[in-house]
């Protein structure tokens, strides 16, 4: 009987790994904002346009780094540095950078990351609101 619990613990465990790799692998690349929501509603936002960049980097003890960079509406650029970690298959922790000075970015904290077909949507909640971002590679 402890056989087997040991077994089925470590398929457990390893089945666990397996998905936060392919999370990540998925993941890695430039993304493209293409649409943004906040409560189902298409809005425009300044970020439209904007791109997501995850370098390779493999499920680990250590945060991965990754850049979210674009243009405002009002021509100015800006380059927001952070760090993830993956921690289930469909569920990233950010920090962005002290230095970035957007209210929107220190909500953006905690992810729920979903694939459909070759769209990636970002989607989380700030202040009672449910926002999404809606990315192609």
């Amino acid at each position: 009987m402890r056989l087997f619990t040991a077994l089925m613990l470590f398929g457990f465990i390893l089945s666990s790994c397996s998905k936060e790799k392919k999370l990540a692998n998925d993941l890695a690349g430039d993304w493209t904002v293409f649409q943004t929501r906040s409560n189902g509603e298409i809005t425009s936002v300044e970020f439209d346009g904007s791109i997501f960049s995850f370098p390779k980097c493999l499920p680990k003890d250590e945060p991965c780094s990754a850049t979210w960079k674009g243009q405002m509406t009002n021509g100015n650029a800006f380059d927001f540095p952070f760090t993830y970690t993956i921690n289930s298959k469909n569920y990233l922790s950010t920090t962005f950078s002290d230095q970035v000075p957007d209210s929107i970015i220190e909500k953006f904290t905690n992810i729920d990351v979903f694939f459909i077909e070759d769209t990636l949507e970002l989607e989380y909640i700030s202040n009672g609101s449910f926002y999404e971002f809606l990315l192609l590679k």
